[in-house]
């Protein structure tokens, strides 16, 4: 296996077992849906909307709670 796709494998892991909100979590496992090795990740807000379906608010407030962990 990749090292790249070990590194999003043991991030998927860390996010499960983490105290992040649902919210966060939920984008979080969507983002990671996205991740390719030495490519930025950066789906527009819209079609993290269209993925979870959840709606803008709670989406944004899981992006942040992400930065800030």
């Amino acid at each position: 296996m990749r090292s790249g796709m070990c590194n999003i494998l043991s991030w998927r892991d860390h996010l499960m077992e983490s105290n992040l909100s649902y919210k966060a979590k939920l984008v979080g496992f969507t983002l990671s849906q996205y991740y390719r090795e030495n490519h930025a990740t950066y789906p527009a807000i819209r079609t993290l909307v269209q993925n979870t379906s959840l709606t803008i608010n709670p989406v944004q407030e899981g992006v942040k709670e992400l930065e800030k962990n």
